[in-house]
């Protein structure tokens, strides 16, 4: 669990500090930078998940995480809850966020399908939008065919048609038809595989 850092330039690397200098062991750190100072986004909680890692978002405003009975909770830079979401998460998803101040992560989670790619014998069954403005809450649960999971710990979301709207990419897998990429737009619908 402890932590070291390291400047890394043409010249070589050279030790640098770092806050926290020790972290539960099985936790997976995310750093920030500002300037010349390196940290890792923490929380304080001892109910997140440690297999997967906070973020923050709205600037810094705001912390996302997952706890490890897979609800999302949203703290202040103080760590104060902010809310707390009942989404069924992934423990190992990842929260992306975007610039309409947005999160989106897998949930649903199934042990249906034993291919276990990842590591664990969790796949998911969805993928949750979350509105942060004007207060956090669910925006749309994309459930996805019946009998197919989601092989990944996070989705793409990008503008893949270039229409200035974001669309979903995953890997949807069944015992069938083995896997496929699958492109959702943000409404649910399935728009090319």
């Amino acid at each position: 669990g402890q932590v070291q850092a390291f400047w890394v330039s043409a010249q070589g690397a050279e030790p640098a500090q770092i806050t926290p200098e020790q972290l539960p062991k099985e936790s997976i750190p995310i750093l920030r930078i500002a300037g010349q100072n390196a940290s890792l986004v923490t929380v304080p909680d001892t109910n997140q998940s440690l297999t997967t890692h906070p973020i923050e978002v709205l600037d810094g405003d705001m912390r996302a995480f997952i706890q490890s009975n897979g609800s999302l909770s949203l703290t202040d830079p103080n760590n104060n809850l902010i809310a707390s979401l009942e989404i069924n998460a992934l423990p190992d998803a990842r929260i992306l966020n975007n610039s309409a101040k947005q999160l989106i992560m897998l949930t649903g989670p199934t042990e249906n399908y034993s291919h276990g790619v990842l590591g664990d014998s969790y796949e998911a069954t969805q993928i949750t939008i979350i509105d942060l403005s004007p207060t956090p809450r669910i925006s749309r649960i994309i459930q996805i065919p019946k009998g197919q999971v989601i092989e990944g710990i996070a989705p793409i979301w990008a503008d893949w048609d270039l229409d200035g709207e974001h669309e979903i990419i995953v890997t949807l897998s069944d015992a069938a038809n083995g896997a496929q990429l699958a492109v959702f737009n943000e409404t649910g619908e399935i728009i090319a595989s």
